[in-house]
């Protein structure tokens, strides 16, 4: 069963342009006593990881995120009153957190390498500071940038081994280029700028244009909170991109009926910082060309290919080796210097099992599923918000038989499943087809639904 169908309320009204519902009828009490009993399960299961003996701080983040993620936005639903006073409690909780750990991360005492991370912080900003210098960040060499801490990582053996990123800048060029303008100022006023700090407007961006969808304001508010989940807030603090990314995808998903041309820049700067977020192309594509034709899709998109093209093309041309080598050779493990193999992957967690031909076998049935799973997903439903979720289930097919899957990258997955109570708790993404313009779906007041029916003519952009 769908779980639109278990959680819908026929009682519900249609939604208005101003987000809030027309009707103030409660929500039905079976659908009450469902959520408030996945609240209940959610919590428990939530507390017992967040309780397991453990020396390692992953049971600890899921159990906090499960709570987070799962069971409080599962009780809002149930029990929110429709106030939009929740909507500035739920980006408080989503987006504050984060802020102050970064901060206190960045300034605070301990090792270099506890506060701040290798790739997102150090080499990010060295990067940009190359660039803004006239030098190629692919033919430099970060081990001045980085703490006597991070010259040398461990492997899941124990042993050490020299960081690879001393010798490799593994984002694509907009992921330092982004960071240009606020490193060039900070040289201006004779301060340190932290790329955590961009990571952390564009989470708050994200939270707020959650909170201005039309659906109800339970559901916005469940997204909300369940975007900042633990992981996002530890790893954003740390330095991590993935939460910055995972923003980044969503703002393109969240804007596109408006502001496509905006929301393909955002889906190319995500791709600069993971690049395997590419798994969300073909469902969004999908998605667009159902509601508009593939020409008015691919019109509407072209930012996308436009920025990365922008981006990457003069140091393709400067030294295309150099680029190659670093974003995509080191990123698949074919460079001499490579990371050694660690985190929570199928490799690491039975490598006596997960090698050699059967390692590469699920390695391939991965990359399979990361390409059918989020096009079936979003065949059966067919909007935006069900991008980032089915991305998110891509994703994990392609990264768990991965030698280096970190407990990091469940930033990214968590934050792109934020979208999924939205999904749930709207029975206006469900009508979106048959609503009225700028009535549902979509930012308010947008010209067209998020969720359309397949039709076999082009609907025409607007």
């Amino acid at each position: 069963m769908d779980p639109g169908d278990w959680l819908e309320d026929p009682r519900m009204e249609t939604i208005g342009r101003t987000g809030s519902l027309a009707s103030t009828a409660p929500v039905a009490a079976s659908r009450q006593h469902r959520l408030q009993s996945a609240a209940l399960v959610l919590l428990l299961a939530g507390v017992g990881l967040f309780l397991w003996p453990s020396n390692d701080v992953l049971p600890l983040a899921l159990g906090v995120s499960v709570i987070v993620a799962g069971a409080l936005p599962a009780l809002v639903l149930a029990r929110w009153p429709a106030s939009t006073r929740v909507l500035a409690v739920a980006v408080a909780v989503a987006v504050v957190p984060a802020g102050l750990l970064a901060v206190g991360r960045a300034t605070g005492s301990g090792t270099a390498r506890y506060r701040n991370h290798d790739g997102g912080v150090y080499v990010t900003r060295a990067a940009a500071t190359d660039i803004l210098d006239g030098k190629n960040p692919y033919t430099d060499r970060f081990d001045r940038a980085l703490p006597p801490s991070w010259q040398r990582v461990q492997g899941a053996d124990g042993r050490t081994s020299p960081n690879p990123v001393i010798e490799h800048y593994p984002y694509l060029p907009a992921a330092a280029l982004v960071q240009v303008p606020f490193v060039a100022a900070s040289r201006l006023f004779g301060v340190d700028w932290d790329p955590r700090m961009l990571a952390w407007a564009l989470l708050l961006a994200a939270a707020l244009a959650l909170a201005r969808r039309p659906e109800p304001v339970a559901a916005r508010a469940a997204a909300i909170i369940s975007l900042g989940n633990a992981f996002t807030v530890l790893y954003l603090a740390w330095g991590t991109n993935d939460a910055q990314v995972a923003a980044l995808v969503l703002l393109a998903c969240l804007l596109a009926r408006r502001r496509p041309a905006l929301a393909g820049a955002a889906l190319a700067l995500a791709v600069s910082g993971k690049f395997l977020v590419l798994v969300a192309v073909p469902p969004l594509l999908y998605v667009e060309t159902t509601a508009y034709g593939l020409r008015a899709a691919l019109r509407r998109w072209w930012s996308f290919p436009a920025t990365l093209l922008a981006t990457i093309v003069p140091f393709l041309v400067a030294r295309p080796a150099a680029l190659f080598e670093d974003t995509v050779a080191f990123n698949l493990g074919l460079t001499k210097v490579k990371m050694p193999p660690s985190g929570i992957g199928l490799p690491i967690a039975a490598p006596g099992l997960f090698a050699g031909p059967v390692l590469a076998a699920v390695t391939v049935l991965g990359a399979m599923a990361a390409l059918v799973l989020p096009l079936a997903l979003v065949r059966r439903r067919p909007t935006l918000l069900a991008v980032p979720p089915a991305t998110a289930v891509g994703l994990w097919f392609l990264l768990w038989p991965a030698r280096t899957f970190q407990a990091t990258y469940l930033t990214l997955l968590l934050g792109l499943v934020a979208p999924v109570w939205l999904l749930v708790g709207s029975k206006a993404d469900r009508a979106g087809a048959a609503a009225e313009p700028g009535a549902t779906g979509g930012m308010v007041g947008d010209a067209k639904p998020d969720s359309v029916a397949p039709r076999p003519a082009a609907v025409p952009a607007t």
